[in-house]
């Protein structure tokens, strides 16, 4: 799946999003680019045509015609991908490594998972399906007051997370920005920048607490894995507890009806 980067037409220099790592930036793909770049030597190549027959003048007419039309007419969500463009740190063993992992990850075609359509890891880029409908913290509010819908939605991405920790996939980023919105109410779990694979899994089980807030532990030799800006040993029901505390935001009902069910 290695492309090179020159291949990806940039829809706008603007990013649609980033942050330390790597900014991502809305793209065509390949098709689509040499699709337009078609169009466009017909568009410069065309002069109209003074002599010659009606049926020649109209057909030269036509395909200068067309290719206007298949240059400028809109992209098909099909023909547009997200390209994340990473960072060199101080680290750059590390960064590098971290590509390598979220690309690993995703070029398994897992459910839940985005899409990847290319990468690369010598230009430091990999390009994933795009999302027009952004990310489930744009549309929290779509859950107020129907928290049935909020868990019905939400049982995806458990399911997705669930899998992913069978294979020793540890996210570590779990949050309603990283959760992206398919079509109608079809949660997927992106944004695999800080992933690891541990070695071990461990399990405690805490006593005297519910069953969703007992902790999973990951240890990676003698390293323990801790998720971003948390003070220990993080988990899925860890992550899933303090995802319904951002949804409880919205929906208070939603986290009653956790505490009572």
């Amino acid at each position: 799946m290695t492309n090179q980067k020159a291949e990806w037409e940039l829809v706008n220099p603007k990013p649609l999003g980033g942050g330390g790592q790597s900014d991502v930036y809305l793209v065509r793909t390949p098709e689509r680019t040499k699709q337009r770049a078609r169009s466009r030597e017909i568009i410069d190549a065309h002069r109209p045509m003074m002599t010659g027959t009606a049926e020649h003048m109209s057909q030269n007419n036509l395909e200068y015609v067309e290719a206007i039309h298949e240059y400028n007419r809109p992209d098909l969500l099909s023909e547009l991908g997200a390209m994340k463009v990473f960072k060199l740190r101080n680290d750059e063993a590390q960064s590098l490594q971290r590509l390598k992992q979220e690309i690993a990850v995703l070029q398994e075609n897992r459910p839940g998972l985005p899409k990847l359509l290319g990468s690369n890891v010598d230009e430091r880029w990999m390009v994933t399906e795009y999302f027009p409908d952004g990310t489930l913290e744009d549309h929290l509010l779509e859950y107020k007051g129907n928290p049935a819908l909020g868990l019905e939605d939400f049982r995806s991405v458990v399911k997705t997370t669930s899998l992913l920790h069978k294979e020793g996939i540890v996210h570590r980023d779990f949050k309603p920005a990283n959760i992206f919105v398919r079509g109608y109410h079809e949660l997927v779990l992106g944004d695999f920048g800080l992933v690891t694979c541990p070695i071990k899994l461990h399990v405690r089980r805490p006593t005297k607490v519910k069953p969703w807030e007992r902790t999973i532990s990951y240890r990676r030799g003698a390293t323990w894995e801790y998720g971003l800006n948390s003070s220990g040993p993080i988990s899925t029901c860890t992550c899933l507890a303090r995802f319904f505390g951002a949804w409880s935001q919205v929906n208070p009902s939603l986290s009653e009806n956790i505490s009572t069910g």
